[in-house]
């Protein structure tokens, strides 16, 4: 393998084989372990012992931009770069950039995961006024001083 060419490498077979199935998967924080995509690598001839160019190559802001994502946090040693160290991304949810594997949202999909959350606050207080019109009346004062002229 050509010198120049590795840390490329390790961000393509990371987004095919990692991190771009389980967005697929409808995964939308994704985990990208190190030490197994350094083992995969090695297996396919990459060279040994390298956790530095690997962490360092997925945390590359251009590899980052182009694929949608946003680096969170990073686990493991202070150092950052470690057979240890898991990477944790999310999908950029204002990024221009999306896969195939994430649709655009339709208004209704939009309204409904707006409203869920929700979704039957009033519940308890409107059914303690005996129902919704006369929660609405309550409300709007129409039960308090209806002799007052």
């Amino acid at each position: 393998m050509a010198h120049g060419d590795g840390s490329e490498r390790i961000r393509q077979v990371a987004w095919t084989r990692v991190i771009e199935p389980q967005i697929k998967r409808g995964v939308r924080k994704i985990d990208v372990p190190i030490k197994p995509l350094m083992k995969q690598l090695e297996s396919e001839g990459f060279l040994k012992n390298r956790p530095r160019q690997f962490c360092t190559a997925l945390r590359k802001e251009a590899f980052l931009a182009e694929k949608g994502l946003v680096l969170d946090s990073v686990e493991g040693p202070p150092s950052g770069t470690s057979t240890t160290v898991v990477l944790h991304f999310r999908l950029a949810t204002d990024s221009k950039a999306r896969t195939s594997a994430e649709p655009e949202e339709t208004a209704e999909e939009w309204a409904k995961r707006v409203t869920e959350p929700i979704l039957g606050l009033m519940k308890e207080e409107i059914a303690a006024h005996g129902g919704g019109m006369n929660y609405l009346r309550w409300v709007r004062g129409e039960d308090e001083g209806e002799g007052a002229a």
